[in-house]
C-alpha cells in the first residue's frame, strides 16, 4: 500500500472510530481528523466518502441532537447555540427544531415543577432567570409561570 492510500485508510479508522461513540456533525468530524495531522486531501476525501455514505449527515445529527437535548429538558434557544456551535447551518436547525415539534411548553414545565420543589420560598423569584439559563424563550416562561400559579415572579423585574 503506497502513502497516500495508508493515510487515507489510516484517517478513515480514526473518522469511524470517532463515529462509534455517537453520531458526529461534519464539523466536528473535520475538526477532529484535522487535530491528528492528516493532510488536507486526506481528510476531504474521508469526509467526502462519510457523507457519500449517510455516515456524516448534518440534517439527521440535528435532528437527534434536537431529541437528546430535549429529552434533558433544554430550551430551544439553548438547542440551537450549541448546534451552531458544533457547524449546523441555521436552515439546517430549523427544520431539524420544525421536525421536532413544540415541546418547549412542556419541557419548560416539567423543569420549572421540579425546581420549584427544591427551592425555599425567598429563592423563588429566582426561578424565571433559572429557566432562562436553561434556554427557554421568555414567552413560554411566562406562560408556564402563569399556569403553575407564579405570576407574581414578574420576568420585567429581571
Amino acid at each position: 500500500m503506497d502513502a497516500p492510500q495508508k493515510e487515507y485508510s489510516d484517517c478513515l479508522q480514526k473518522a469511524l472510530r470517532y463515529l462509534s461513540v455517537r453520531n458526529r456533525s461534519e464539523k466536528e468530524m473535520s475538526d477532529y481528523l484535522a487535530k491528528k495531522n492528516f493532510e488536507k486531501d486526506t481528510l476531504e476525501k474521508t469526509i467526502d466518502y462519510m457523507k457519500s455514505r449517510l455516515l456524516i449527515d448534518d440534517e439527521r445529527f440535528a435532528l437527534e441532537y434536537f431529541a437528546r437535548a430535549r429529552s434533558k429538558n433544554y430550551g430551544q434557544a439553548k438547542i440551537i447555540l450549541e448546534l451552531k456551535g458544533k457547524g449546523i447551518s441555521s436552515k439546517t436547525i430549523g427544520l431539524a427544531a420544525k421536525n421536532t415539534g413544540d415541546a418547549e411548553y412542556e419541557n419548560c414545565m416539567a423543569v420549572a415543577v421540579k425546581k420549584l420543589a427544591v427551592l425555599k420560598d425567598a429563592s423563588q423569584k429566582k426561578l424565571p432567570l433559572f429557566l432562562r439559563g436553561r434556554g427557554f424563550d421568555w414567552n413560554v416562561i411566562k406562560r408556564v409561570l402563569r399556569d403553575i400559579g407564579q405570576s407574581e415572579l414578574n420576568t420585567k423585574d429581571v
